[in-house]
């Protein structure tokens, strides 16, 4: 499935233990959504595991540029965030309260301070 090395050794781990201790059937419904389909669907219906050899590669990139350049680093993360927009679910309620409710929304602002690399509400 995946070049990954270890893919279904990280899978394997939400039912052998390594983060239910004695309770190996905690998390055996996530396992097998992923690995069999739960109740006649398709075994991982998100497409998780496709996209997981991306994800860590994507996640190393920004551990390294963290390690190397925080000031970079600081720099994406508030872009990444200014860029992340409305989400879905505000859309959904806002949607809902229109056709429904008819509350006014109103969406407060904040200002921030950026200090070394941290947001700080003003």
């Amino acid at each position: 499935m995946l070049q990954i090395w270890g893919i279904k050794s990280i899978v394997d781990t939400l039912i052998d233990g390594t983060f239910s201790g004695d309770e190996h059937n905690l998390f055996y419904d996530i396992y097998r959504s992923l690995v069999q389909g739960n109740n006649g669907s398709f075994a991982d219906p998100y497409l998780l595991l496709p996209d997981f050899e991306s994800y860590v590669h994507t996640c190393q990139q920004a551990n390294s540029l963290y390690k190397d350049n925080q000031d970079e680093w600081n720099r994406k993360a508030v872009i990444n965030t200014a860029k992340a927009g409305f989400f879905s679910s505000d859309r959904t309620i806002e949607s809902y309260n229109k056709r429904n409710l008819a509350f006014e929304i109103k969406i407060i602002i904040k200002p921030m301070a950026f200090c070394h690399g941290l947001l700080f509400n003003i």
